[in-house]
């Protein structure tokens, strides 16, 4: 695991993106129900997974374990198919 976590991890922590600070600045000053919620949609339409970073963590407990993974879905799917073919 340890191997696996520092080949997938990229990154420490997450840059800011700057559109949705300002459109979120904006709706908050903002007190009509109607723009707050044209700026609200507008916030949710952002695509948010252009950023490179990538984080796993591995936590054991007892004969349990965790796994927690910052990233793309389809490098988790991808992740979790490989661990259970180890596992099986």
């Amino acid at each position: 695991m340890k191997d696996y976590i520092s080949n997938f991890n990229n990154g420490s922590t997450r840059k800011q993106n700057l559109a949705y600070k300002s459109l979120a600045q904006r709706r908050y000053n903002y007190k009509d129900p109607a723009v707050r919620l044209a700026l609200l949609k507008q916030i949710r339409s952002l695509i948010t997974l252009t950023q490179k970073l990538r984080i796993m963590i591995y936590t054991r407990y007892a004969d349990d374990f965790v796994i927690l993974i910052i990233g793309i879905f389809h490098e988790a799917y991808k992740i979790r198919h490989n661990i259970s073919k180890f596992l099986a």
